[in-house]
């Protein structure tokens, strides 16, 4: 046997469905869930394409496990009694972890996952929702912006202007030049706040104003 063939068939029986998962998630982390395929995947692991199958029997189970194992590292929090409290440790947990793994989260705002660990916090947060006094349908609605909201707040914590620091000034300045040009009176007074991202004070005023919408449709 020659010693290429044998050093295949130690990564084949080493290969297990973690292995796979780590694997799957750093390539997405790097280039996106849309430049995954499984013969990337399998050249990144040193192993034959038809291998991976034995573990996962498509790139679509696979995308879903990969989300899913992020998921469940969300503990649901048991209902306190308090929706809007819920749905802050829930948004607040969620936001923790997605924000180690963005290219994975955000897969959840352009497909439907139905796993385990993604239907379990979904419960949990449409339960906290139905407590608020929304019905089904509204609920959903409601988890969803509530989901649009944490991952477009995420995406913009993580993906900062992609200029070199070293030039990040500059830019800034011709955009405070842009702003001094125009005869926009309100975008004018504003430009301080403008041409910065205030972070988590901002991500909590946008949050609770979602959660005081939510409130005054329930009431409804």
């Amino acid at each position: 046997m020659s010693e290429t063939v044998s050093r295949k068939r130690g990564r084949k029986a080493s290969l297990s469905k973690p292995i796979i998962l780590d694997a799957a998630q750093a390539l997405i982390e790097k280039n996106g869930v849309g430049a995954l395929s499984m013969r990337k995947l399998a050249a990144r692991l040193g192993v034959e394409a038809m291998s991976l199958y034995y573990h996962v029997s498509s790139k679509d189970e696979l995308v879903d496990a990969v989300v899913d194992r992020l998921v469940q590292k969300i503990e649901p929090p048991a209902p306190s009694g308090d929706w809007k409290a819920d749905i802050r440790t829930i948004a607040a947990d969620f936001r923790a972890v997605a924000v180690c793994s963005p290219n994975v989260a955000t897969i959840l705002l352009s497909r439907q996952v139905f796993t385990t660990g993604v239907l379990s916090l979904t419960d949990a947060v449409l339960a906290a929702l139905q407590q608020a006094g929304l019905d089904t349908e509204r609920s959903v609605y409601a988890a969803r912006a509530i989901l649009s909201y944490v991952m477009g707040a995420l995406l913009r914590e993580v993906h900062p202007d992609a200029t070199a620091s070293n030039n990040k000034s500059e830019k800034m300045d011709r955009h405070a030049e842009t702003i001094a040009m125009t005869a926009l009176p309100h975008v004018a007074a504003a430009a301080p706040q403008l041409l910065r991202r205030a972070g988590e004070p901002e991500y909590r005023f946008g949050l609770d104003l979602l959660l005081d919408a939510i409130e005054v449709q329930a009431a409804r």
